[in-house]
């Protein structure tokens, strides 16, 4: 997967040589079936300011305004917008002074802190060892109160249960929200 992402009209050099790989994997038989396909590539803007830390099912406030009471936590409950919401069909903004996020496996310890600017994940969840800001960087000490041994090891537990999961490979972001 690429960190870089050109956002404006499309290169058409581009959706040819896509329309070429496509095109190689089909059988040679195959083939004439498909010469009149066409590749259509959509650009995508920016989406607002707004939704620079927007989480769709948490922070759907129409849905949420909908409900009779939020006395019993309701409000935390998952609202998902519609799939077709067009709100939801851009890129999000990254955060000011965003850095390219350090490389697997040394991020699944730490992030930078431009890329999630919030020191309030500190004050909230720092005495339990889940997370400290260390200069420019959120450290993730590992263990916490459900991880006593560290995460790390949770993780490799995953990783051989699982092993198709392929860390690094496969999976490249993964925010726990719950």
């Amino acid at each position: 997967m690429s960190d870089e992402f050109e956002v404006g009209d499309f290169d058409s050099d581009l959706a040819e040589e896509y329309r070429k790989l496509n095109m190689s994997v089909v059988k040679a038989e195959d083939v004439s079936s498909y010469s009149s396909d066409k590749v259509k590539i959509n650009k995508f803007s920016f989406c607002s300011e707004d939704f620079r830390d927007y989480i769709p099912c948490l922070d759907n406030v129409e849905e949420i305004n909908k409900l009779s009471s939020t006395e019993n936590g309701e409000k935390f409950e998952r609202h998902c917008p519609r799939k077709d919401d067009p709100r939801l069909n851009c890129l999000v903004p990254p955060p000011k002074g965003y850095k390219t996020p350090i490389p697997w496996p040394k991020s699944r310890d730490k992030v930078w802190f431009c890329n999630v600017p919030h020191t309030r994940l500190v004050d909230d969840k720092g005495g339990q060892n889940w997370i400290e800001r260390d200069n420019d960087v959120f450290r993730f000490p590992g263990g916490g109160t459900q991880f006593i041994h560290g995460a790390d090891q949770y993780l490799n537990q995953i990783s051989q249960m699982v092993p198709e999961i392929a860390f690094g490979n496969h999976t490249r972001v993964v925010l726990d929200v719950g």
